[in-house]
C-alpha cells in the first residue's frame, strides 16, 4: 500500500510541477524511480521511454502505467496512470472556466512566453541526456545525424524516422552477431 501511494504521490506531483507534456517530465520521473527508490535499472528506464515513445498516446501515461505495473501490478499501474492524468483534468475544467477573460491579458501572454523558453530549455536537456547514455560509437552518431536531418531538414513523419531507428538498430545487433559467431 506504501508503495501505491508514492506512486500516486510521484506522477501527481511530476504532472502538476512540469508545463510542456511527457517529454519533459521524463526527467524526473527517472530521478524519482531510479535514482531515488531504485525501483527500476536506468536501462530498464531508457527501454521504457523508447518504447512509449513508439506507441500511440500520451507518452507519459504509458510510462506511468509501465513504472505502476513494475512496482505495484494492475492496481499500481491504474493508480500511476490516473495520479499523472488528474492535474491535467484538474486545469482542463478549470482553463475551460476561465480561458475567455484571460486569453488576451499581456501578462498571460508573457507567462506562456517563459514557459515555453523554459520548456526548451527542458527538451533539450533531456535530448543532450538521453543522446550521451544512448549514443555509444560512431554508428550511434551517423544514426544521430541522419534522424535529425530526417526531421529538421526533410520534414519526414517522426514515426517514420523511429521505425528506421528501430530498423537500423535491429540490423547492427543481427550484423554485430553474425560476426561474433563468424569468430567463434
Amino acid at each position: 500500500m506504501k508503495k501505491n501511494l508514492q506512486l500516486f504521490w510521484i506522477f501527481f506531483k511530476t504532472s502538476v510541477v512540469t508545463v510542456g507534456g511527457g517529454l519533459v517530465m521524463l526527467p524526473l520521473i527517472e530521478r524519482e524511480v531510479v535514482d531515488k527508490r531504485d525501483w527500476i535499472s536506468r536501462d530498464e528506464i531508457l527501454d521504457i521511454f523508447a518504447v512509449a515513445q513508439t506507441l500511440p498516446g500520451m507518452i507519459i501515461v504509458k510510462v506511468a502505467f509501465y513504472v505502476g505495473y513494475k512496482v505495484g501490478g494492475i492496481f499500481g499501474s491504474l493508480i500511476a496512470a490516473f495520479a499523472v492524468i488528474l492535474p491535467s483534468l484538474i486545469a482542463i475544467f478549470t482553463v475551460a472556466a476561465v480561458l475567455p477573460a484571460a486569453v488576451e491579458n499581456v501578462y498571460v501572454k508573457r507567462a506562456f512566453r517563459g514557459v515555453t523558453i523554459g520548456l526548451s530549455a527542458m527538451l533539450l536537456h533531456l535530448a543532450f541526456d538521453l543522446g550521451r547514455r544512448t549514443i555509444k560509437n560512431w554508428i550511434g552518431i551517423v544514426l544521430l545525424i541522419v534522424a535529425i536531418v530526417a526531421a529538421v531538414v526533410l520534414r519526414i513523419n517522426k514515426v517514420y524516422i523511429i521505425l528506421f531507428g528501430a530498423v537500423a538498430g535491429l540490423l547492427i545487433f543481427l550484423f554485430k552477431r553474425g560476426k561474433e559467431n563468424d569468430k567463434s
